[in-house]
């Protein structure tokens, strides 16, 4: 019997995309030549998509466009005669623009390297998503370089035409527009499955809390549309959150709790912000809170607080102010009397003090350092007054908060000035949730559109292909950010920490976008009857918390200048 030849594999998938990316950074020529090789052949099972390894090519070359327009324009490129700096990587109009192309090419790569990693019977959707956003990403790059490199980069000598003239290299033109037809059919003929019950009625471990959060989410949606519309309040829906524990998922395990990772936090915060952009907003100031408690509490305050987040404790927020100079600075007091304190103040933007046990608030010691209260709901003096009139987000309840003469114990007095003077993953944590509230709001309003689209309709078929391209990306940010800042969190250093700060200020950056055009769309669809329009007013609201535009700035200047992110709530 003649024995079988000898099998070799193909290197693995991740193996394959990465020495394409590599050699189309270097020489297009040589990538296009490899790509043969992985080509599939007949029925070959290991044979990646070919979509996929021409986005492995397009993602190499935005990475070369890329470097070679940050080097143009820390070298060689002069600032705008009106601009007033003393170089054109100092200009903030440039700095924020190659924020905004980071975030493109860090959407292609994350997506690359998803659909690479992704089961098989996954992959050829996955492979579609990367190489749409990867050319599109590699065309934006190669044009943006010249906008911002000026007139002198287009001179010969500095050969920078080429990447322009690979981005746009013969292809198959009527590529692309298939392939976000495709992802629009393939959107169109997918129906959301039913949650399975929960095994439960409260979370056990991370993959309990996911299957509670998704049932949950499921109750909360039905009733969704209704509340925005009459501005009922959710409270049922808030107590069941309590009930279930999910408000629970960050207490350490030294105090009883499942200490689950930051991702899994915002990947609950991103399902209950799907069905309703209200109920996944309240609690991100609840693990906001805990977050500086983890960080900066004593070992007695963290045993007491979190005990009560055990047991079902839920911890508002009175932050905010409106009237001072800037967004960030406050003025309410916390004086010392006897062996506690008393605070004088008044707050805005106050999301959850409405349905909150425990109010924590931001204060100014003597000293003029600022602190966190908890202060207790029915404490003397302290008046939560529900004027939120925001055109979204109307059911959060995001009013005033009044203390007059408060008191309120030391040992309820957390610093947390002191999050921001050395790395702490504070602000990342804040930044990440925010950013899965708008990635989830994304995600409903997809969902939604969808479902009402008309099925054999080509054109609405390319629009929801685009959008579930930069639903897909975000989501993918999101994960990516989540990891980031989890290892911040486990191990804060200066490094790890600005990681962090910027792998959230990207899926910030992307959420703004995605659940903004996302919104759009489902309103273009459908129309704005049965509250269908609360998706775009959520996301427009929630997305000018803190200015997307700062975001841009930070990226880029850490990508062009090198400077790190400063460590604040707000990114």
């Amino acid at each position: 019997m003649t024995a079988a030849a000898p099998y070799y594999p193909l290197p693995t998938p991740t193996e394959q995309v990465n020495t394409l990316r590599e050699q189309a950074a270097l020489d297009p020529a040589i990538a296009l030549a490899h790509l043969r090789q992985y080509l599939p052949q007949g029925q070959d099972p290991h044979a990646l998509p070919e979509p996929l390894l021409h986005a492995a090519i397009d993602v190499g070359l935005g990475e070369s466009a890329y470097a070679d327009t940050l080097a143009f324009i820390r070298e060689r490129a002069r600032p705008w005669a009106d601009a007033e700096v003393e170089a054109a990587r100092l200009e903030p109009f440039i700095i924020a623009e190659v924020g905004r192309l980071q975030v493109q090419l860090r959407a292609a790569q994350v997506l690359l390297a998803q659909a690479a990693s992704a089961p098989a019977e996954q992959r050829p959707v996955a492979a579609l998503q990367a190489q749409v956003q990867a050319q599109r990403t590699a065309v934006l790059l190669s044009e943006k370089l010249f906008e911002l490199s000026g007139s002198r980069a287009t001179l010969a000598e500095f050969g920078l035409a080429r990447h322009w003239q690979q981005a746009q290299r013969p292809r198959p033109l009527p590529a692309l527009r298939q392939n976000v037809l495709a992802l629009g059919q393939y959107a169109l003929s997918v129906r959301p499955g039913v949650p399975l019950p929960p095994a439960g009625e409260r979370a056990a471990d991370a993959a309990s809390a996911l299957q509670l959060a998704r049932y949950l989410a499921t109750e909360f949606a039905s009733g969704a549309a209704e509340r925005d519309r009459e501005r009922r309040l959710p409270h049922a829906e808030l107590d069941r959150l309590s009930a279930s524990g999910l408000l629970a998922l960050t207490v350490p395990k030294a105090f009883g709790g499942l200490d689950a990772s930051v991702a899994t936090v915002a990947e609950v915060i991103a399902l209950l912000s799907a069905a309703d952009g209200s109920i996944g907003q309240i609690p991100q100031n609840h693990f906001y809170a805990l977050e500086v408690l983890r960080v900066n509490g004593t070992a007695a305050q963290q045993r007491r607080l979190f005990a009560e987040a055990q047991a079902g404790v839920r911890f508002g927020n009175a932050l905010a102010e409106i009237g001072t100079k800037t967004s960030q600075h406050r003025t309410t007091s916390l004086t010392p009397d006897g062996t506690g304190n008393r605070i004088n103040g008044r707050k805005f933007y106050a999301t959850g003090a409405l349905f909150a046990q425990r109010v924590p608030t931001s204060v100014i010691d003597p000293e003029g350092r600022q602190q966190m209260a908890f202060v207790h709901r029915e404490a003397s003096g302290l008046r939560i007054i529900d004027d939120w009139s925001g055109m979204g987000q109307r059911t959060t309840g995001s009013g005033s908060v009044v203390f007059e003469q408060v008191y309120v114990d030391a040992d309820d007095v957390v610093p947390f000035q002191a999050s921001f003077e050395r790395p702490t993953a504070v602000g990342p944590v804040a930044q990440l949730l925010h950013a899965a509230i708008d990635t989830g709001l994304a995600r409903g309003a997809f969902d939604r559109a969808r479902q009402l689209a008309e099925p054999h309709d080509d054109l609405v078929a390319y629009s929801l292909g685009e959008l579930a391209v930069h639903v897909a990306a975000t989501e993918a940010l999101l994960r990516v950010a989540g990891e980031h800042v989890q290892a911040a969190r486990e191990a804060p250093d200066s490094a790890r920490v600005a990681a962090a700060s910027l792998a959230v200020a990207e899926v910030r950056a992307l959420s703004t976008d995605t659940s903004l055009a996302a919104g759009n769309l489902l309103v273009e669809l459908a129309g704005s009857g049965a509250g269908l329009d609360r998706y775009w007013r959520n996301a427009r609201t929630h997305t000018l918390h803190d200015p997307v535009r700062w975001k841009y700035h930070a990226i880029g200047n850490y990508h062009l200048n090198g400077e790190l992110p400063p460590r604040k709530g707000y990114l």
